[in-house]
């Protein structure tokens, strides 16, 4: 009889395997994008709003096992990727958002971030990051939503939301984590537990709005940020969430 026990990693860290685990199951979640600053125009016409983030995304790896691997193994957690700055006052000044950094388990597989909202360009979202598993969703543009990306049938385990555009919502997760309207941070994973462990992932940010022009942070974990509201002078983007992993080893009783 195998008896599952869940670890779940939410900053870099070691993690040593019980002596009676045979096998295991790992979850990693990539971290999100930052999204985009605004354009900064002094014409309102010709103002831009910024791009989101693209989400992180998730990669399930089941029933591995512990034979010729080391006793203990290195867990690196990918940061979300900062925010765009403020755009300088000059027409046409903008800041994209950083993409989010790599999250890794030892040699057994690494995951790239989503990438930050404007890095190819103003009116370019972040791309949603690529697996094998569940892609995260690709950040808006030009005042457009976030993707939502939903990876059926296992839909607790899709990928990040991506951040909506400046003045948009940003983008579900799965069924259970809805996109959020623009202004609004996304949403955190809540509610869905597996082997003991949350593996839900979050929606991405909404864009800045006329009243809070700062684009909104993506839900943890993976969601990416929201760009920045079209001001005069372009207002910052909102950072992509941290990514995370879980272990579910199986000991032998």
């Amino acid at each position: 009889m195998k008896r599952p026990l869940a670890t779940t990693y939410t900053a870099s860290g070691t993690h040593t395997w019980h002596a009676d685990t045979t096998m295991f199951d790992v979850v990693i979640h990539g971290a999100g994008g930052g999204g985009g600053s605004g354009v900064s125009h002094t014409s309102a016409g010709s103002r831009i709003p910024g791009p989101g983030g693209g989400g992180g995304g998730v990669l399930f790896l089941v029933e591995k096992r512990l034979r010729d691997l080391p006793a203990s193994i290195e867990v690196v957690i990918g940061s979300g990727g900062a925010g765009g700055a403020t755009a300088g006052s000059a027409n046409g000044s903008f800041n994209p958002g950083s993409s989010g950094g790599e999250t890794r388990l030892g040699t057994i597989a690494t995951l790239a971030g989503g990438t930050g909202g404007g890095i190819f360009g103003a009116t370019v979202g972040g791309a949603g990051a690529v697996t094998l598993a569940a892609r995260g969703g690709a950040g808006g543009a030009s005042g457009s939503p976030g993707e939502s990306v939903n990876s059926a049938p296992i839909q607790h385990l899709s990928g990040g939301g991506g951040g909506g555009s400046g003045s948009a919502s940003g983008g579900a997760s799965g069924w259970n984590n809805p996109s959020t309207g623009a202004g609004n941070a996304g949403r955190n994973a809540t509610g869905v537990s597996t082997w003991g462990a949350y593996v839900a992932t979050g929606s991405g940010g909404g864009g800045g709005i006329l009243s809070s022009p700062t684009g909104k942070a993506g839900g943890y974990p993976s969601g990416g940020g929201g760009g920045g509201y079209q001001t005069a002078i372009g207002s910052a983007g909102g950072p992509g969430a941290n990514g995370r992993i879980v272990i579910i080893e199986y000991l032998e009783e």
